[in-house]
């Protein structure tokens, strides 16, 4: 092996050491593998063959169609920026694909490199949690536990996105007994990392790649099914009589905020936020008015507080009070805060107070120490009401669902706009259209399609064992049913390419 292709093989172990240290380095050695992957194609040194070709004439047709539709975009610059240097990750999966041909362990070994970093994250949070070791940056972002990488709370993505990596070299070991041992500590220093950390996300796409595991690896079933329910039943105590706040926190979060996000916050049933939601239908009316090329890549966030593509008639009906009744009503101040302007709504004739049942659950305790909801009243901040003219109801007759004040004081956000929607397949439909929609939905299916092939052929084979985990990493990148972060993103789609190269290696070598 040579000097220039030990210094790429390396560089291709050190992937996920360079991904803690943020998206700079990381993107570096992506744009050094391309520039090799250049190198190694005109030295005529990798063989395209059956799947890899195929791979590249649809990343051209993606690629072009982002080129396209960003020249179009409402501000150029960003999306070519964007969308241009996107080629790089073509290159990224071609020498994956050669380095796996040249030497298949190689993602035996990088699974050993991210068993190891996961390691290093337990060690880090035994010292911080018991010795308040919290150097070189701070651990500890909003109850959320977040390691070496700080502000930045990704800490459960990243063991979620790389946990099949490990399982790979796990079973590569030949020493029976060692690996049984090897799984079960495993699964507990991931399990522990994840709920850690506090990431919703990253605990769906963690127990996502368990129920892969549970269908395709029969051994480990009547494990893994144990090992889940133990570990439910840990948590649950463990929130329960944990002294150490910091520890249970990000958990008794995960549960809490799931929980009301889902049902209470709203009294309806719903999977995602409300704001994720604004996120949506603007990304939604923007596909629907650009539906061929979208609107470029990285343009939903200046596109979204266009008032064509707004929901900000949404957001306002959502913090709008209506009356509740045929009513008198008066306007009466909370006697508890005099120095404030605080106020409800009182119906004469109904007698009640503006009433509500919500739920009180601040820890999960509360599920057994007090009942889960109170009725309380609806308390309003006058200086939060832009218009006064509500005042000029005070005392007077009301129909039911007339509008009585907009309380604007109480929106964060008056449209759906961010830097992005936060679900991988409205982006790519609002910011590149139909076609580059139908390539991940198609991907979608295809991985879906190989798991049932597998599945049918009764997982007989041990390089089956490699294939369904790339198949599950793959997976996880295009789950339709989770917020995600943003698709074009150098960070993320690093995880998202770095399963395809040895997938498709694995494919053509058989």
């Amino acid at each position: 092996m040579s000097i220039y292709t030990k210094f790429n093989y390396f560089l291709i172990l050190s992937i996920p050491v360079l991904l803690i240290t943020g998206p700079l380095l990381s993107d570096i050695a992506i744009i050094i593998l391309f520039i090799s992957s250049i190198n190694l194609y005109l030295n005529n040194k990798i063989l395209i063959r059956e799947y890899l070709k195929k791979f590249i004439y649809i990343f051209i047709i993606f690629y072009l169609i982002g080129i396209l539709s960003s020249s179009l975009s409402i501000d150029k610059f960003i999306s070519l920026k964007s969308s241009i240097p996107y080629l790089r990750y073509l290159g990224f999966v071609i020498i994956l694909y050669y380095f796996y041909n040249f030497n298949a362990e190689i993602v035996e070994k990088l699974g050993l490199v991210v068993t190891l970093i996961f390691l290093i994250f337990f060690i880090d949070s035994i010292l911080f949690f018991l010795f308040g070791f919290n150097l070189p940056i701070d651990k500890m972002t909003n109850d959320r536990f977040s390691s070496f990488f700080g502000e930045e709370k990704v800490l459960g993505g990243f063991v979620a996105r790389l946990f099949p990596l490990g399982l790979i070299f796990i079973s590569s070991v030949k020493n029976k007994k060692i690996k049984k041992y090897f799984f079960v500590s495993y699964f507990l220093l991931a399990s522990y990392l994840i709920f850690l950390s506090g990431e919703r996300s990253a605990i769906i796409i963690y127990f996502v790649q368990l129920l892969i595991v549970i269908i395709f690896f029969p051994n480990l079933k009547k494990f893994l099914l144990t090992f889940f329910f133990s570990i439910l039943t840990f948590i649950i105590l463990l929130i329960y009589f944990s002294p150490n706040e910091k520890f249970s926190k990000p958990i008794e979060r995960i549960v809490l905020h799931s929980i009301n996000q889902i049902y209470f916050n709203n009294q309806k049933f719903s999977l995602f936020s409300t704001r994720h939601e604004d996120h949506f239908k603007t990304a939604i009316n923007i596909f629907k008015n650009k539906f061929i090329l979208g609107g470029g890549n990285k343009s939903f966030r200046f596109m979204c507080s266009k008032e064509s593509y707004s929901v900000k008639k949404d957001v306002d009906e959502r913090f709008t009070e209506y009356a509740r009744y045929d009513d008198y009503i008066l306007f009466l101040k909370d006697v508890t805060q005099p120095e404030k302007d605080i106020f409800y709504i009182y119906y004469k004739n109904n007698d009640k107070h503006h009433t509500k049942t919500v739920m009180n659950v601040k820890k999960l305790r509360d599920f057994i120490n007090k009942p889960i909801y109170e009725t309380r009243i609806k308390y309003f901040d006058a200086n939060k009401i832009t218009d006064k003219s509500f005042t000029n109801l005070n005392n007077t007759f009301v129909k039911k669902n007339q509008k009585l004040f907009l309380y604007d004081g109480k929106i964060y956000f008056r449209d759906g706009c961010n830097t992005h929607p936060h679900h991988i397949y409205l982006q790519v439909a609002s910011e590149n259209g139909i076609i580059n929609l139908l390539i991940i939905v198609s991907l979608l299916i295809y991985v879906l399609v190989q798991f049932i092939k597998v599945y049918k052929n009764k997982y007989k084979d041990k390089l089956r064992n490699k294939e369904v985990l790339l198949l599950s990493m793959i997976f996880i990148q295009i789950l339709p049913f989770i917020p995600s972060g943003n698709f074009y993103n150098n960070w993320l789609s690093i995880f998202f390419f770095l399963p395809i190269g040895f997938y498709l290696a694995l494919r053509d070598s058989k």
